[in-house]
């Protein structure tokens, strides 16, 4: 438990504790965080191969590591999933996937995987045994991510530019695309509900 608080508080914007860490300790001792690891959920055994894919991630991530490659030889990962999980949205048993652009290379790299305003965060909902679909494509300056055990979605954390309607920005006032805010992301009833972090 004292591990799994140390992670956090590394991971965790110095702005976010009170609230998330709140939801962190009384959750159950088997929370598992993605962040530098992205594709290993332990427990979980990954039912696809990269090949296996749907094609529209596959091109999208083929196409990230392309641009990393351009601006530096040694950024492809090793491992083809580096950056891809299997995740479960709401519970079902459903193999979703969440592909974290900030995972797919060798390190964040600029003009790469990521630009100077932060990295994508994309998810595809499974929809059939062999079919998904796109419900999540933003780009966020930082994101976090607690799956249980079993792969289970607990906490959604991310960091996006302040003057998008869900982080409630005041009217008349001009936000630069450096400037964000925090929001917690559930997705509930086939729907994304957003929770600004205040």
């Amino acid at each position: 438990m004292i591990r799994l608080i140390s992670s956090i508080a590394n991971i965790v914007p110095a702005k976010w504790p009170k609230r998330v860490l709140a939801i962190f300790l009384v959750a159950q001792v088997g929370v598992q965080t993605i962040g530098f690891a992205a594709a290993e959920v332990p427990g979980q055994r990954f039912p696809l191969q990269y090949e296996q894919l749907p094609s529209e991630l596959r091109s999208y991530v083929d196409e990230t590591r392309r641009h990393c490659k351009e601006q530096d030889d040694n950024s492809l990962p090793a491992d083809l999933m580096s950056g891809i999980s299997f995740i479960d949205l709401d519970g079902n048993g459903s193999k979703d996937l969440m592909v974290e652009a900030a995972q797919l290379c060798a390190g964040e790299i600029k003009g790469g995987n990521c630009s100077n305003r932060g990295c994508d965060l994309k998810i595809w909902k499974q929809v059939g045994q062999r079919s998904w679909r796109p419900i999540l494509d933003e780009h966020v300056s930082r994101s976090f991510i607690s799956l249980n055990d079993k792969g289970g979605v607990r906490l959604i954390a991310v960091s996006v530019w302040a003057g998008r309607p869900q982080c409630e920005p005041v009217g008349g006032k001009n936000y630069t695309s450096g400037q964000s805010c925090d929001a917690i992301v559930r997705y509930k009833g086939g729907k994304w509900a957003w929770e600004k972090i205040k």
